[in-house]
């Protein structure tokens, strides 16, 4: 009886626990039901914050970029092309950002005790390079309310011997400039000023070539009798104020030798940097008509959107606009560039180009030589590419010696969007015109022709870090609007995514929950019972 009591309580128990287990498993299931929804619920709130703010982050980054191309662009035209203070032209303008070298060669007579035998040509011998170090730098700077910036130009010059072919001191035998130029002067004077020149001339020298250094033909100078007597010769006129003769005697470091600029700063409609005049003239003095136009670039900034034309560019070495020539296209770096040579506009002296004559001054000469006698106080000086190079075949048949090639041409190469250069190879070679002079006996009975003296040579190319910051300022449009569309496109991904995953988060079980099923219950085990 007790036993039976003891198994019907005990199944009595398990009765209940079979009848309360789905309850209880439905209240907790419940629970964790509820707990499912609020972590649901909030991992809803925070994809969609998140997306909120991400996207509208995106978005609006997208935008200001887009937009902002067109500030970014301005603000480094701006910096790039307009001379103001605290640009960064303005600042390159005063004072060149990297270093620049000016070589130097000299042309070595070596037969001159052959001057006087008119079946024997000179003959030369290249010297150089002797290397100098050249640094610009503008003072003296004034804004106008014109547009315009008056400036001096100071160069400097500092020898660099390692990188030289020869030291200042090698010996150079050429003919003595101030006789051929004093002898130039009175060739159209009266006999008494010319005999009386000559005897001057052999009392002083006695022959006409002359052995100096280097370094006293370029920069330091030299004393010459000739000098001293021409200032007290009454009909020799418009002398150099030099006391020492030198091809560059009293420039180095001088603020007044390549006078005074007026330039456009570019914040009118005309090009930066466009001459507007020098030393207060707008036309030069030394040529007629429109040759002695002062016109173009001033050497520093060139004009944007260049055409496949001429390029305009005053020189003070020759008080004269030089006109080079669309040459061809060029892959330069980073860019698609123009180049420009000298050639027809500036070679030619009125057969080919009319309206060149003018610059003839008097003496027009074959193709490849360019009179700037005018601007020499009279000197016979004239001015061509190394070595002849271009030259009518004239001039270098009266000498030896010369070798031209391309390796001598003279060329701009432009990025032509923007005007800026990539590369420069200036080069110039100085002549004497050494002309037979009646009543001057060193001068009676020599073959005319064109004497080398000296050849520059100039090539400057961008550095690789400006050259960066030209390609961006090309670019830079393009480069914000790629970066702006990729920065929505990737705003847009990060919508899309947040999006996806709102969708396929469950929300009260998302579908998946059941009813619960409540079981069978388990029959009593008869053979306990029993």
């Amino acid at each position: 009886m007790n036993q039976t009591a003891i198994y019907i309580s005990k199944d009595a128990n398990s009765i209940s626990r079979s009848m309360f287990l789905p309850v209880m498993r439905k209240i907790k299931n419940k629970k964790k039901e509820d707990m499912n929804i609020l972590g649901s619920k909030k991992h809803k709130c925070n994809f969609m914050l998140c997306g909120f703010i991400t996207s509208l982050v995106f978005i609006i980054s997208g935008i200001i970029i887009v937009s902002m191309r067109y500030v970014l662009h301005n603000k480094l035209r701006s910096e790039a092309f307009i001379l103001a203070p605290g640009t960064k032209s303005f600042e390159m303008l005063k004072k060149s950002p990297f270093n620049t070298y000016f070589d130097i060669y000299f042309f070595n007579w070596t037969n001159p005790k052959d001057f006087h035998d008119s079946s024997k040509k000179p003959k030369f011998k290249e010297v150089g390079p002797f290397r100098f170090l050249e640094v610009y730098e503008k003072t003296n700077i004034s804004f106008h309310e014109n547009s315009t910036v008056s400036y001096n130009r100071t160069r400097r010059w500092y020898f660099v011997e390692e990188e030289s072919a020869y030291d200042l001191y090698e010996p150079i035998t050429t003919i003595n400039p101030v006789s051929v130029s004093a002898a130039y002067v009175v060739r159209n004077d009266g006999f008494i000023k010319r005999k009386g020149l000559s005897f001057s001339m052999n009392s002083i020298h006695g022959k006409m070539d002359m052995t100096q250094s280097a370094g006293n033909l370029l920069f330091l100078g030299y004393d010459d009798a000739m000098m001293s007597l021409a200032k007290k010769l009454p009909f020799i006129k418009d002398l150099p104020p030099m006391d020492k003769f030198g091809w560059f005697y009293g420039r180095n470091g001088s603020n007044t030798f390549d006078g005074r600029f007026n330039v456009y700063t570019g914040n009118s409609s005309t090009v930066t940097g466009k001459i507007h005049d020098w030393n207060n003239l707008v036309h030069s003095p030394f040529y007629e008509d429109k040759c002695g136009d002062i016109r173009g670039s001033a050497g520093e900034f060139f004009p944007h959107n260049l055409r496949k034309e001429t390029l305009d560019i005053f020189n003070i070495e020759m008080c004269r606009t030089i006109v080079l020539d669309f040459d061809k296209e060029v892959r330069e770096g980073l860019f698609n560039a123009y180049r420009y040579t000298a050639g027809d506009h500036f070679l030619d002296n009125g057969t080919i180009i009319p309206e060149n004559k003018c610059y003839c001054t008097g003496d027009c000469v074959p193709y490849g030589m360019v009179n700037v006698s005018s601007c020499r106080y009279g000197s016979p000086g004239f001015v061509s590419l190394p070595h002849f190079y271009k030259a009518d075949p004239y001039y270098g048949n009266l000498v030896e010696g010369l070798n031209p090639s391309e390796r001598h041409n003279f060329y701009m190469t432009l990025e032509p969007n923007t005007g800026l250069p990539l590369e420069v190879a200036a080069r110039l070679q100085l002549n004497l015109l050494v002309k037979k002079v009646p009543s001057i006996s060193l001068l009676e009975d020599i073959n005319e022709l064109f004497f080398p003296m000296v050849w520059f040579e100039q090539v400057v190319k961008i550095p690789s870090s400006l050259s960066l910051g030209l390609f961006i300022l090309l670019w830079i449009k393009e480069i914000c609007l790629a970066l702006g569309f990729s920065m929505i496109f990737m705003g847009l991904f990060t919508i899309s995514y947040i999006i996806y995953r709102i969708c396929t988060t469950p929300l009260c079980g998302g579908g998946k929950n059941r009813p619960y099923m409540i079981k069978e219950l388990v029959p009593l085990n008869q053979e306990k019972l029993g």
